[in-house]
């Protein structure tokens, strides 16, 4: 008996998630490999990129308001994904596997968040005002913030 109502609800939780005219991605899915992506993409490229940073010559240039601005939300960035992984940890219940999952992401996406703004702090010093890689790690990370917003608006709106 227990079987045929596991087998229901998976059946009925892939419905929800394919089979329909408004397909979305399951929560779990959303908070880690749609987060992780971006994070991987971001880590894997930072080891080349910070060579290319190294074997550039210093060109002091004058400070600009990108760079702080890029830098100052970079921070506050890091900050609430480090205040959404301590507040995750906070509700966690010892059998919640998916509270685990999303506590993870959330501070492997500090930790990718600190590295992308150590490399958009050390391009300037270098004189580097633009990285492919950085833009594609927050367009990526904006990507993954639409399908999300969009997830919760249609769960409350089917609530």
């Amino acid at each position: 008996m227990a079987e045929n109502l596991e087998t229901t609800e998976r059946e009925k939780s892939f419905s929800l998630t394919w089979n329909t005219m408004n397909p979305d991605f399951s929560h779990c899915f959303q908070d880690t490999v749609l987060t992780w992506i971006p994070c991987a993409l971001l880590l894997l490229g930072s080891i080349p990129y910070s060579l290319y940073l190294r074997s550039r010559l210093v060109f002091h240039n004058q400070r600009s308001t990108q760079n702080w601005v890029s830098i100052v939300f970079g921070s506050i960035i890091a900050l609430v994904s480090l205040l959404r992984a301590i507040l995750g940890a906070a509700k966690q219940s010892d059998h919640n596997s998916m509270t685990k999952a999303f506590v993870l992401a959330q501070v492997i996406l500090c930790f990718s968040v600190v590295i992308a703004t150590c490399l958009t702090a050390a391009a300037y010093r270098r004189g580097v005002h633009s990285s492919g890689l950085l833009s594609l790690f927050y367009a990526l990370l904006l990507l993954d913030s639409i399908i999300s917003f969009r997830s919760n608006i249609l769960q409350y709106k089917y609530e």
